[in-house]
């Protein structure tokens, strides 16, 4: 039963992280012609990383305070990530960039309300 919980709530994210990761070691790093399309891109990566942490600590023991809990380790795995692309040729260490991966993490918080949806709770978490 562990293993089954781990596998669908903590594997993602562990996953996912590790993509973030291995996009963030690539040296210059292409980019496409839509402006703004990078703060875009970190605040999607970060809602989304924030989500499967909520995803995960919400079946989890951490219940009462999973919102918190999400929130805190993506900002924080946001802020390492940054200064992980200090040492990469061709990439920076940008404080907006830490504050899209913020607005990102915090983009979970309406899902509060949606908790109480029958059909949100049976296939999103």
């Amino acid at each position: 039963m562990k293993l089954k919980f781990f596998v669908l709530y903590f594997l993602p994210i562990i996953l996912f992280m590790g993509i973030i990761f291995y996009f963030s070691s690539i040296p210059y790093p292409p980019t496409l012609e839509i402006k703004y399309s990078a703060d875009y891109e970190h605040i999607f990566e970060y809602f989304l990383l924030s989500f499967l942490l909520y995803r995960g600590f919400r079946n989890s023991r951490y219940n009462n305070i999973v919102f918190s809990l999400a929130i805190l380790i993506t900002v924080v795995y946001g802020i390492s990530d940054e200064m992980h692309q200090y040492f990469i040729l061709g990439r920076t260490f940008d404080f907006f960039d830490m504050g899209f991966d913020a607005i990102g993490a915090c983009l979970i918080l309406p899902i509060r309300f949606l908790e109480k949806n029958r059909y949100f709770r049976k296939y999103f978490l």
